[in-house]
């Protein structure tokens, strides 16, 4: 599977990354370094020029729910980091996602951790021939609840393929049975974003940037999934098929 190269690179990205999450770094830092880190290996971010948006990866700090807009900020311990970014290889596209803490997090962003890495595994899960995508989003909005967590409405996953966004369109709310069937050969990326508080966002004066109302800290996890008859493959996470992947209760690295 031709994703499969762009994909497991992503991967690898994000750890190379975590060395980096500590304080005093730039978020336009880390930009660059995906930038670079795609370039070498002959590949492009998929995100740059996307929509008009002007960075190579999308990074989210803290009560920032999505689309985070890379820049002058420093991070600083306590912080919480989301970095999405997307690689294009030879026509084909991957996308991803991944939650980093910077310093030791203390245990209400462990269990932010923990809700938005399990509720995107059990969207992960539900991926199955037969199945439809509401299916996807009610499983990760319950096992939000689990954490006394809720999940962002507004943000939703996808098919992805030889364009970024492709259908279906995937949502992390849902109710079980509803929407398109799940068949053999889809490839979908499920990214729930998990907020400590309230899930209502609103767009900063930056024009991409999208912030919790209530400023509560938000995490998320987004894996590429390839949709087989019996078992999936999560090719973000080479190696592992979906249920591999279950037994994992908390990120390798944050």
């Amino acid at each position: 599977m031709r994703l499969a190269k762009p994909a497991s690179y992503l991967a690898f990205l994000f750890r190379e990354l975590h060395p980096l999450m500590v304080a005093g770094v730039k978020t336009a830092e880390i930009d660059r370094y995906c930038e670079l880190f795609l370039a070498d290996r002959r590949m492009r971010a998929t995100h740059h020029g996307y929509r008009g948006f002007p960075a190579s990866a999308c990074i989210s700090v803290n009560a920032v729910a999505a689309h985070g807009l890379p820049g002058a900020y420093r991070l600083q311990d306590g912080d919480v980091v989301t970095v999405d970014v997307g690689a294009g290889y030879a026509g084909w596209k991957a996308d991803a996602a991944w939650t980093y803490a910077v310093g030791t997090p203390g245990p209400e962003l462990r269990r932010l951790l923990r809700a938005a890495w399990n509720s995107c595994l059990a969207g992960v899960r539900a991926c199955r021939p037969g199945r439809r995508v509401g299916d996807v989003g009610a499983a990760v909005q319950r096992t939000a609840a689990q954490y006394g967590c809720t999940v962002v409405a507004e943000f939703i996953g996808h098919g992805i393929g030889r364009a970024v966004h492709e259908p279906p369109a995937v949502p992390n709310v849902g109710r079980d049975g509803g929407g398109e069937e799940i068949v053999p050969g889809m490839v979908l990326n499920i990214e729930p974003v998990v907020s400590l508080g309230r899930p209502d966002v609103k767009l900063l004066p930056d024009g991409w940037s999208y912030a919790t109302c209530d400023g509560s800290p938000t995490a998320q996890y987004e894996h590429t999934v390839a949709v087989f008859a019996a078992r999936n493959r999560v090719l973000t996470l080479p190696g592992l098929d979906d249920q591999d992947a279950a037994a994992i209760d908390f990120p390798p690295f944050y």
